[in-house]
Parts: C-alpha cells; structure tokens; sequence
C-alpha cells in the first residue's frame, strides 16, 4: 500500500552516522526519499520529535550529505523478522544540501526508469545489470524476478507522488 508522500522513496543501503545528546550511533539505511530516510538501528530508545544530526554518503566520490533531522517513527524490536527496528527521520536541509539531495533522487528516478527499460526487453542475467543495480543502491538481489518487484515499486511510488502534485497544483 502507498501512503500519500510528497516525495517518492527508494530502497537505499549505506552507512548512516547520528548523533543524539547521549551519543553518537551507526545504523543501516533501509530507504531514502527527499523528506527523510528509514534506518534500521537497535538504538530505537529514543522518543519521537528528538532532533538529531546525521551523516551518510549519497555518492562515494562526493563528499558525505551532513543534515538535521527529527525522529518521526520509532519501530521497537520484535520477534517478527519482517519488521525491521529503527527509525523513520524527517529531515530538516540546509538549502545545498536539499539540492544535492533533490539531484540524487532524480538519478535514482532515472536509473530505475533505465532498468524498467531494460527488463521491459527480456530477462537479461543480473551480472550485466551489476553497475545499474550498484547505482540504485539496492540490497542485495538474488534474481531478476526480485529487482523487477523493486523497480516496479518505485516506479508506481514515482508515479503517485507526481500524480498527487499534480492534483495539488
């Protein structure tokens, strides 16, 4: 089911770095959109609204994305291995960083527009597809099946965002 977002989100997995009053912590970034990011952390003791400074890096060869964000989901433990603990930040950008950051999902909406094409043409092996799947940042793939799913997904999230822009305009 897709929430009414004012930016699409993509899958998205990179260091992230926070720091909190109490400390300062590492987590694994689950998705990304330009309003804010899902990391998987067990560090979930944190009430909602903290502020927090982040640090993760959007592309290797730049310098990392520093910002200010606020925790706006907290996703405690469970037994259940299908949810994922962590928190759901809402970033707060300087205006360079918002750019940099509007600049990078725009590759990403057009790198999975790219592997759409792709696929949309037969089922080429994955090997082939490594250096786009490694600029889309997905987790792992373990076949083409699975990274249809995940291009297809964005692809709809793209579309309803733009969709609700539209109506909104």
């Amino acid at each position: 089911m897709f929430e009414r977002r004012r930016s699409f989100r993509v899958p998205f997995r990179n260091k992230f770095i926070f720091s909190l009053s109490h400390g300062v912590f590492t987590a694994t970034t689950v998705n990304l959109s330009s309003g804010g990011i899902f990391v998987q952390t067990m560090e979930t003791n944190i009430a909602q609204e903290t502020r927090c400074r982040g640090l993760m890096v959007l592309n290797p060869e730049e310098k990392p994305v520093s910002m200010n964000a606020i925790i706006k989901r907290v996703v405690l433990p469970t037994d259940n291995p299908d949810i994922i603990p962590g928190l759901g930040l809402s970033f707060d950008l300087e205006p360079e960083m918002l750019l940099r950051l509007s600049s990078f999902m725009d590759e990403c909406a057009h790198n999975y527009k790219v592997a759409a094409t792709i696929l949309s043409y037969g089922e080429p092996d994955l090997l082939s597809l490594e250096p786009l799947i490694a600029k889309m940042k997905l987790p792992v793939v373990m076949d083409i099946g699975e990274l249809k799913f995940h291009v297809e997904h964005v692809l709809k999230s793209i579309e309803i965002v733009q969709k609700l822009q539209q109506s909104e305009t």
